[in-house]
């Protein structure tokens, strides 16, 4: 049988073995864990809701058919002048601005394509314009003589006119089946304008950047 005055004695004795722990270093560490737990909770949505540094491409499966038709008409807009009755280039032009625009707050995918026929169509049109007003000047003003540069220009222009049509037809047909088209080197550009992710950049501490 235990006697009870040693047992009493072992008690107390483990009772003054035991490390007392600051309140100040409690606090502290409940502290720290707290903001640790806060900074992870964060990264994890910030991972979570925009994951790598561009959004993800969406897939035909995920994309509407009223998405499909919007993007198509983006490609439309160089028809535009025709349409109206007058062939001047700038018509055509600002239907592709009027129409990004008016379509840029819908999903990615249109705010893409919209973008993409856009800024492609800028190079075509300023040299549409050149030629009208080239000819306008020959024919109406004499201005300038039909010579061999002149007529290398305008063979040029056609070639360009030519490859342009039929880029923006096959991103057209692309679009209307949901899918994505690079136009070459307006591609690029639009990809990293419409689906870089911008938000999870901004929530990051970048040291070491790209060259501008």
């Amino acid at each position: 049988m235990v006697n009870e005055k040693e047992y009493t004695s072992d008690l107390v004795s483990q009772e003054n073995t035991e490390t007392v722990i600051p309140l100040d270093n409690i606090q502290h560490k409940i502290i720290t864990d707290s903001k640790d737990n806060d900074n992870n909770l964060s990264k994890a949505l910030v991972e979570s809701e925009f994951p790598g540094d561009y959004y993800p491409i969406p897939q035909p499966e995920e994309i509407t058919q009223r998405e499909r038709e919007d993007a198509m008409g983006a490609y439309l807009m160089m028809f535009a002048s025709i349409a109206i009755g007058l062939p001047l280039p700038i018509f055509n032009l600002i239907a592709s601005i009027v129409y990004y625009f008016t379509n840029r707050q819908k999903s990615r995918f249109v705010r893409f394509h919209a973008f993409q026929a856009l800024i492609s169509s800028i190079l075509i049109n300023i040299i549409n314009a050149v030629a009208v007003i080239w000819l306008i000047g020959i024919y109406f003003f004499q201005a300038w003589e039909l010579d061999k540069p002149a007529n290398g220009f305008f063979l040029m222009s056609i070639l360009i006119n030519i490859f342009y049509f039929v880029i923006n037809i096959a991103a057209a047909i692309k679009a209307k089946s949901g899918r994505m088209y690079y136009i070459p080197f307006f591609g690029r550009i639009s990809y990293d304008r419409i689906f870089k992710n911008r938000m999870r950049s901004a929530t990051e501490d970048i040291i070491n950047k790209p060259p501008n």
